[in-house]
């Protein structure tokens, strides 16, 4: 009776505890007018939703022509004020939820300002713009004397597939530990195109760094008590300078940094012409793409299919995994048997889409990757006949089973890798002769068996109406250190439950 008596004492107690409050996801779109809570229904400015309703950890997705707007651009121009937005809270996320959503501003500091930490940005074109400048290198000209005008300038925070473009000084600012993918910081007019204090151990895969003068890289670790340790990863990173003058393109603790701490700085597999580094910093190099890259556009940010920077990228697991599955412009990685270096993935049939940052019609640049799920049409394709279609003899693909669950579809099986490496399976359903991509998982695997499974997102929920479905499962396996690819491609009918 007495242990009766206490398990209920423990329940009612728990129910009359009082309960946290729960994340919510707000939406903003461009011709936003509803009121709070900024309901998907009747979405918000963008100023609103990220206004005095935003809570720690709140979710803020832009919307864009899905609202019915002409365009997918937040024009921040006509505010007052010296920042074009503030990102108040931490731990925020702020996406889009299609490609070509830009932020544009005309402010004289940040058109984007997140300093409370924590925050994540994805899929996303940030501008801070001075009229409307040609998209090329132009002299030198600012809308306010003495403006740094960043594109973006946050506290420790995630960026992911973002183009963030300054046609002043400054382009991207961080400060705190940050984890930066598939990202262009473009400083047309100046100087550091990403600078990075006290970094902690910051991360950045797959980035292109642009500025006109050099440097165009900062890192500052500094301080005057502790003085913490911090160590920066630059993997897969292109720097650049139009002008580099006397001073390196990536400078880290440069001599003249007052109360400078120890900072380790690995580069790897990256492009960065020359760097001038502190007695205080550990610098370890490894495997450099030594070559001058070569670019096919005039603000020199998308690499040519002849640049050395081309399937020359890590191909150290860590790095695939935190460069992820799409590019900046909705490409797949790994188009040529090893990942490129930059923000951009060359593809085998084509090249990429021309710099999306010609300011008159930046808000319809795709230059954000879909989600994994969202329906990305994939290149013309007529899917293989009787299972193993070219299946390399080095890389075993068990035949995987798709099953129809009430929400999703999930379509698992086990493959047998010939050594470590990462795998990355595809599915795709067939519309004709196109294949569109609904699910994409990408996983790092030693030698021997690994069981694969991926899941749909409810955006493909539609498909389990349908009464007969042909899926192509694509598995591409990349032994760690080598250059090329062992591929599978088998095709299955829908098994439902």
């Amino acid at each position: 009776m007495r242990r009766s008596l206490a398990v209920l004492t423990v329940c009612v107690a728990g129910l009359l505890a009082p309960l946290g409050a729960q994340a919510a996801t707000r939406y903003a779109a461009p011709t936003g007018a509803g009121p709070e809570p900024c309901a998907e229904a009747a979405p918000c400015t963008l100023t609103a939703a990220l206004g005095g309703g935003l809570a720690d950890g709140d979710t803020v997705i832009l919307l864009g022509r899905t609202t019915g707007a002409a365009s997918s651009l937040y024009d921040l121009t006509a505010l007052p004020g010296r920042v074009g937005v503030t990102i108040a809270r931490r731990n925020v996320t702020v996406t889009a939820r299609e490609d070509g959503v830009t932020i544009r501003s005309n402010s004289r500091d940040e058109a984007v300002r997140a300093p409370a930490g924590g925050v994540v940005l994805r899929r996303l074109i940030l501008q801070n713009v001075c009229g409307s400048p040609a998209p090329v290198d132009p002299a030198p000209a600012d809308c306010t004397t003495g403006s740094l005008a960043y594109a973006l300038r946050a506290g420790s925070a995630t960026v992911e597939r973002v183009f963030a473009y300054s046609s002043q000084r400054r382009a991207c600012a961080f400060l705190g530990e940050v984890a930066v993918a598939n990202t262009v910081c473009l400083a047309l007019n100046g100087t550091l195109a990403i600078a990075l204090s006290n970094p902690g151990a910051s991360v950045l895969v797959n980035v292109t760094a642009r500025a006109r003068y050099a440097p165009a890289v900062s890192i500052v670790n500094a301080d005057a008590g502790a003085c913490p340790a911090a160590s920066v990863t630059l993997a897969n990173t292109l720097i650049s300078a139009q002008q580099a003058g006397l001073v390196a393109p990536l400078e880290a603790n440069p001599p003249g940094v007052a109360n400078p701490c120890p900072l380790t700085l690995t580069l790897r597999a990256s492009s960065v012409p020359t760097r001038n580094v502190g007695m205080s910093v550990t610098l370890v190099e490894e495997d450099p793409v030594t070559a001058a890259p070569a670019y096919q556009d005039a603000l020199r940010i998308v690499p040519s299919a002849a640049s050395p920077t081309v399937n020359r990228g890590s191909t150290n697991p860590a790095d695939l995994a935190r460069a992820g599955i799409f590019d900046l412009t909705s490409r797949e990685r790994v188009q040529g048997g090893r990942i490129d270096v930059g923000a951009y993935e060359l593809s085998e049939s084509a090249p990429p889409p021309a710099a999306p940052v010609e300011p008159a019609d930046a808000a319809n640049a795709g230059v954000a990757a879909p989600d994994a799920t969202s329906g990305v049409a994939a290149p013309d394709a007529t899917p293989g006949v009787g299972g193993q279609a070219g299946a390399a003899t080095a890389l075993r693909v068990l035949r995987p089973r798709a099953i129809a669950r009430p929400r999703a579809i999930v379509v698992r099986g086990r493959v047998v890798a010939p050594a470590s490496g990462v795998v990355t399976r595809t599915v795709a359903r067939v519309q004709g002769r196109r294949q569109i991509v609904i699910c994409r998982v990408r996983q790092a695997v030693a030698a021997g068996a690994t069981d694969l499974r991926c899941t749909t997102r409810p955006a493909a929920r539609a498909l389990l109406r349908r009464r007969a479905l042909v899926l192509v499962v694509t598995t591409r396996f990349t032994a760690t250190g080598a250059t090329g690819a062992a591929v599978d491609r088998q095709n299955l009918r829908l098994r439902r439950r």
